[in-house]
């Protein structure tokens, strides 16, 4: 006899015909244990392993068969995810018993120190909700009250980022550039200039303030929340350039600042 999953019940196993069961007994019940109910018989498994179930008949006869715990065997659907933006996607857990439910989700990464937040996982019965948080490749193995284990591949794949405009020359005025990303709820997350002695950059949302603070050219790279990258030449050759001056400090202040 198979019983597959921990806590699962397989009733009417049958070992001797015709005779009334008197008692039946397990050789080891961290494995399994047996009960009686008139004639019927009735395994729970708690330990993956192998023990002997015993019958004995009311008449005198005896007959011992072999039991086996096994983990349950589990399926996905669907077997691999694929994120495209910021939407939850929903995987359902097949089982070999039917009152198996998933008990954990643990996720895995290619590299060591990429224990990113790529997404997370919650999870109800037999279904599971993986949420992106950010673009990158992870694997879920997940594991189920059965024993059953099963790995699935997910895909965050980076948001496109156009910037408008794509390239910048300035006299000694500030221009506004605007982010658009191909994902709902998008926004810049970081804006690194190569070289601030040519100019600054703020940002609110998906719109950048560039300000000229010197001559020469240089480029503005662009990350949004949602891994998306874009990147702008500046070129700055207007040398009146104003500043503001610090009356207070007597100093020279260079408006603008790198986010």
């Amino acid at each position: 006899e198979t019983i597959q999953g921990l806590g699962t019940k397989k009733t009417n196993v049958t070992l001797i015909e015709g005779d009334a069961l008197k008692k039946v007994k397990s050789s080891n019940e961290q494995i399994f244990t047996a009960t009686l109910k008139g004639n019927q018989i009735t395994l729970t498994g708690w330990r993956f392993g192998d023990a002997y179930l015993t019958a004995y008949t009311k008449e005198g006869g005896m007959q011992r068969i072999k039991v086996t715990v096994e983990k349950s065997r589990i399926s996905l659907t669907p077997n691999s995810l694929t994120f495209n933006g910021i939407k939850e996607q929903t995987v359902t857990m097949d089982s070999t018993v039917d009152e198996d439910t998933v008990e954990s989700v643990i996720f895995t990464y290619a590299k060591a120190k990429s224990k990113q937040n790529v997404l997370s996982a919650r999870y109800d019965g037999k279904e599971i909700i993986f949420t992106p948080k950010k673009a990158g490749t992870a694997e879920a193995t997940v594991t189920a009250y059965g024993g059953g284990t099963k790995k699935i591949k997910l895909t965050v794949q980076a948001a496109t980022l156009t910037l408008s405009p794509n390239e910048l020359k300035l006299g000694g005025k500030r221009q506004k550039v605007k982010v658009t990303s191909d994902r709902e709820g998008d926004t810049i997350h970081r804006v690194k200039i190569d070289d601030e002695t040519v100019v600054t950059a703020t940002f609110k949302g998906n719109t950048i303030l560039v300000t000229p603070v010197g001559t020469g050219g240089t480029d503005i790279h662009v990350t949004s929340r949602e891994g998306g990258l874009a990147a702008l030449h500046v070129k700055v050759s207007d040398t009146k350039i104003k500043l503001a001056v610090n009356k207070n400090k007597g100093k020279i202040d260079q408006p603008g600042s790198t986010a």
